[in-house]
């Protein structure tokens, strides 16, 4: 778990603390082993305020929402705090915005995912959204669009509540990876409404990242997973399977496409759906200056 440093201090020399114990965070050291996990540094966290309520992305991991790793240690305390390495939020926290995870106090999954949509930037804020609205495995979602709604009509003083109402908005909650937002929320902005996330091939398990059904064109995304020489052969019979067996066209994504390759990208739906029919005319092709 480790020990404050200042406690070391007491005990061992400063070259023993630098030999023998690895900083957890700033301020909590524990004996040189792994490498440090979030939950370690949490538990370091902890340590260090106990009457902290863990919010945001921390938060979020700690109930399980997918792709929460990676991100700083995020607390909210009732007083002004500054530690290298951990975000502090000073804010108000009613009792009834507090659960308990695993032993630590964290914001219940409907304030998390305010919390997300409310200091995260840009488009990842929908990703994040998207995530603790994402039903699981066992058909339940952390939170709902309605408990975030409810929420937002009960505070509605709450700081930067139109910023969350944006970012709802634009919230599909079907989307299985946060790049999967992404290439929703610019073909949507590029006029391409049409797609649907997780959209289901008839007569199979299969689902498609983002399906257009009448056209049957889907864009599919490629992330590091995919690059398992296995993994790749099952993704290879699939794409197979969707293009002669169900008649779809398939159009790769990678994190490129969503970055410098937009262009090309976004042309290359644009051809697979003309070749199914589509024309820039057609009404789904709105401008993307009325979309959210």
């Amino acid at each position: 778990m480790g020990q404050r440093t200042s406690e070391l201090v007491g005990v061992h020399s400063a070259y023993r603390i630098r030999a023998h114990y690895q900083q957890v965070v700033h301020g909590v050291r524990a004996p040189s082993g792994p490498e440090v996990t979030t939950l370690d540094k949490i538990r370091a966290v902890a340590l260090l305020y106990p009457d902290a309520v863990f919010c945001g992305w921390t938060a979020a991991g700690l109930h399980g929402v997918p792709y929460s790793a990676g991100h700083p240690v995020e607390i909210q305390l009732p007083y002004h705090r500054r530690r290298s390495g951990i975000i502090v939020r000073r804010s108000a926290m009613p009792d009834g915005d507090v659960a308990t995870v695993d032993g630590f106090r964290v914001t219940t999954p409907v304030r998390t995912a305010i919390d997300l949509a409310r200091y995260v930037k840009g488009d990842e804020a929908v990703a994040a959204v998207d995530q603790c609205l994402r039903v699981g495995e066992f058909g339940v979602a952390q939170v709902t669009a309605r408990d975030v709604a409810e929420y937002l009509a009960e505070h509605r003083h709450l700081h930067r509540c139109t910023r969350v109402a944006q970012v709802l908005a634009q919230v599909d909650g079907r989307a299985e990876s946060p790049w999967e937002t992404y290439a929703r929320l610019f073909l949507r902005r590029s006029g391409l409404t049409m797609f649907v996330p997780q959209t289901p091939v008839t007569g199979t398990a299969m689902r498609l990242d983002l399906g257009a059904e009448e056209f049957k064109v889907a864009v599919e995304y490629e992330g590091e997973y995919h690059a398992d020489r296995a993994q790749h052969r099952r993704d290879v019979a699939r794409w197979n399977r969707l293009r002669f067996d169900h008649g779809w066209e398939i159009v790769l994504a990678a994190a490129p496409s969503l970055h410098a390759q937009r262009a090309a990208f976004l042309r290359q739906v644009q051809t697979a759906l003309a070749s199914r029919g589509w024309t820039p005319q057609d009404p789904r092709a709105r401008n993307a200056a009325q979309l959210p």
